[in-house]
């Protein structure tokens, strides 16, 4: 990540770079959940642990009552180093040498484990230039919980309604309002065990935008972007 950051602080000093390195900084540590949450997003209960501080992972999930859970790092993507366990003594046991071996070095999430996701995935509203584009659906395989198509993944265009619309769209222009409108963003939604729809990921760095399932979106980017130069 620093790496990363560093290159978009560097590109930034010889060229107009969107978004810039302060989205960048922000948008690659999921600690931005946080805010958004505390802006009214919907977010999975999630327990943030920080890296070189013990923790008790059996204790963490008895104490907040989940069957199943999840862990995944505060930097990362495309599912690296995620777990999702059982709270029975061989998937605490699991999930503990896990924890032990990656809160060393980085910052991890614990949360309870969204098992609709096996069967319904992630749907990712994608937003250009501030405005609704289109939905896709993606599908992980069977008994798998990773939406990304390096894990087998498919994907497909969805029909959301405008509810959906407004609630991601308000997400958008959250994180807008913090580091100016946005040019590009991609709203991952999937629905919790009670069927309501939580925020999975706000990806406004590097995300797919899924032109393959809506040609005409590209367009709609380059319009965009020569809007946000002409200013």
């Amino acid at each position: 990540k620093d790496a990363f950051v560093a290159w978009a602080e560097r590109a930034a000093e010889e060229t107009l770079l969107l978004h810039g390195p302060a989205v960048v900084r922000w948008n690659t540590d999921k600690r931005y959940l946080r805010e958004l949450e505390a802006a009214g997003a919907p977010l999975t209960p999630t327990i943030w642990l920080d890296a070189g501080e013990g923790a008790d992972v059996a204790a963490r999930v008895r104490e907040a009552g989940w069957g199943r859970a999840f862990l995944k790092p505060v930097v990362g993507a495309n599912a690296r180093e995620t777990l999702r366990f059982d709270a029975d003594a061989a998937g605490l046991a699991a999930a503990q040498a896990h924890l032990d071996r990656l809160l060393a070095a980085e910052d991890m999430m614990l949360q309870p484990y969204l098992a609709r996701v096996e069967v319904e995935g992630e749907v990712s509203h994608v937003f250009l230039g501030g405005r609704f584009s289109h939905a896709v659906q993606k599908i992980p395989v069977p008994g798998d919980y990773r939406v990304q198509d390096d894990h087998g993944a498919s994907d497909r265009p969805a029909e959301v309604t405008a509810a959906e619309i407004d609630a991601a769209a308000a997400l958008v222009e959250a994180a807008g309002g913090r580091h100016h409108p946005l040019l590009y963003a991609r709203v991952d939604m999937m629905r919790d065990d009670e069927g309501a729809w939580v925020l999975a990921e706000l990806e406004v760095v590097e995300p797919s935008l899924f032109f393959r399932h809506a040609p005409a979106a590209a367009g709609r980017l380059a319009d965009a972007l020569l809007a946000r130069l002409r200013g």
